[in-house]
């Protein structure tokens, strides 16, 4: 009986030992491992340095920076057409067709983990005759007209570039400096809903 019993005892110890290398907590093996070069993992400060370095490429018009600084793969949500995956190159494209002096400034930035937040000032004179607004072309009364406008735009950082940006901006403003829309249409719009007191 001896003899058997001491197989079977090694056997489940083995089985055990392996059970308990295979559901090693992930972490363990995570900080064995060394940062891999093919995917930096960066600090908030590195992070919000990225995204102020975009501002200054963009401001630039420097658009091969602005490509290093994006990931090839970026995704770019918007309010209007949902998730537009891309290019780097076509991020800021419609914008620079028709604003190609457009300037920007960073008014506001803050980072958390992978992400920033930019809160920023557009100023740039439109160059027509068309501009795309929420996904429809829209013709413009006049060129030459300066417009002003914010925006706040959602950056992920992933591997030492942005991969993902959410992008809001204050088109009301712009439609308004460019004849689009005018003061008397705004007033005379009836409101959608009024709430009882």
């Amino acid at each position: 009986m001896r003899r058997t019993v001491r197989p079977v005892l090694v056997l489940v110890a083995m089985l055990l030992g392996a059970f308990t290398v295979f559901y090693l907590p992930a972490t363990a093996a995570q900080e064995a491992t060394p940062a891999g070069a093919a995917c930096p993992t960066t600090s908030v400060e590195e992070n919000e340095a990225l995204v102020s370095q975009l501002y200054d490429a963009i401001n630039a018009n420097d658009e091969p920076a602005m490509a290093a600084l994006m990931a090839a793969d970026l995704t770019h949500y918007t309010a209007s057409r949902g998730e537009r995956p891309g290019s780097p190159e076509e991020f800021f494209q419609g914008q620079r067709e028709h604003f190609p002096d457009a300037t920007v400034t960073v008014d506001l930035l803050v980072a958390e983990r992978d992400m920033v937040a930019a809160y920023t000032s557009w100023t740039g004179i439109f160059q027509g005759p068309t501009a795309m607004f929420f996904g429809d072309e829209i013709e413009i009364p006049a060129t030459g007209l300066t417009s002003e406008w914010v925006s706040v735009i959602f950056f992920r950082i992933e591997c030492g570039t942005v991969s993902e940006v959410w992008p809001l901006a204050d088109r009301l403003s712009q439609l308004r400096h460019l004849g689009i829309i005018t003061e008397e249409e705004l007033r005379s719009v009836d409101p959608v809903a009024t709430p009882a007191p």
